[in-house]
């Protein structure tokens, strides 16, 4: 009858041991979840605002081509400032920067279109050739 004894309270600390290792497995997986899931909604919301600002470059490269293609514009002679609305926009800004572009015989200028936005020191940039004739 001893050796039952015995086995049975051998049984009952390797029982304890499992449920202590058991709750180690839980928390080391449980932590890993957690920084996972913390870093894809760190990357979602990165993906987000890079994503707006991209549509907020296009609607000033827009800008600058319908200037471009307007005569009353002098476009070519100076530095054409597109006005794009921000309502739906809050927190982005964006600046224009011209540069000079050798195309032989025809006049051209790059546009730099640079975008950024509160929050993070992150921004894009957007370049579009512009050429006359």
């Amino acid at each position: 009858m001893k050796s039952n004894n015995r086995f049975f309270d051998r049984q009952k600390g390797q029982s304890l041991m499992e449920l202590v290792l058991s709750a180690a497995i839980l928390v080391l997986v449980t932590t890993g979840v957690v920084a996972l899931m913390v870093k894809s909604l760190g990357t979602r919301n990165k993906g987000f605002d890079r994503n707006k600002a991209s549509r907020l470059g296009a609607l000033v490269v827009e800008e600058l081509v319908k200037a471009r293609n307007d005569p009353a514009v002098d476009f070519f002679g100076g530095s054409y400032v597109p006005s794009v609305d921000l309502v739906n926009f809050s927190g982005y800004t964006y600046s224009v920067g011209y540069s000079s572009v050798d195309c032989g015989s025809r006049l051209c200028k790059e546009a730099v279109i640079n975008v950024g936005w509160s929050g993070s020191g992150d921004s894009i940039i957007m370049k579009r050739l512009f050429s006359k004739y």
